[in-house]
């Protein structure tokens, strides 16, 4: 009977363990760019693509060349007008997969630079400055004017995510 009760205890112990893991907040990443694009009053009208589109795959090239299938989730919003104004929210499957993901946005932003220079030398200090974070399994890139704007709403939904999680 002891060793029954052991074993009972030691498999709910195990089973506490599992819930005491870290929590990393996530998001539905369309939401989240939603929110982001109206919060800052200073862009310019953008260009939508989602996780949600058609071509949601092939569309998210535009935005960096990380393996897809890393992805659970996008939003990348950039200006119509071909200025450098851009915000891109990706939700990725694990949160160990948001280095490989961050370091192809960043390879973007060389790219995204270096096309600015050629075309719009006024723009390159716009894309130099940009914002790069991330929250849990959410990563969050915003090149703007006042991409503080931004990222404060970037800050706030998330927090609000980890709330409700919370409770």
């Amino acid at each position: 009977m002891k060793r029954i009760a052991a074993l009972l205890l030691a498999g709910v112990m195990a089973l506490g363990l599992f819930g005491c893991g870290e929590k990393s907040p996530t998001a539905d990443a369309v939401s989240v760019g939603e929110a982001l694009t109206q919060a800052d009053t200073s862009l310019p009208e953008m260009t939508v693509v989602t996780s949600k589109d058609e071509n949601a795959e092939l569309n998210f090239t535009t935005l960096c060349d990380a393996d897809y299938g890393l992805v659970s989730s996008y939003y990348y919003a950039y200006a119509s007008d071909g200025t450098a104004p851009e915000v891109a929210i990706v939700t990725t499957k694990k949160e160990a997969d948001n280095a490989k993901v961050m370091e192809a946005i960043v390879k973007h932003v060389e790219t995204r630079r270096g096309t600015m220079a050629e075309y719009s030398p006024e723009e390159v200090e716009l894309v130099t400055n940009y914002t790069l974070v991330r929250r849990g399994r959410v990563i969050c890139y915003i090149v703007s004017k006042k991409r503080g704007l931004s990222e404060t709403a970037f800050t706030e939904y998330m927090d609000g995510i980890e709330a409700a999680d919370a409770k």
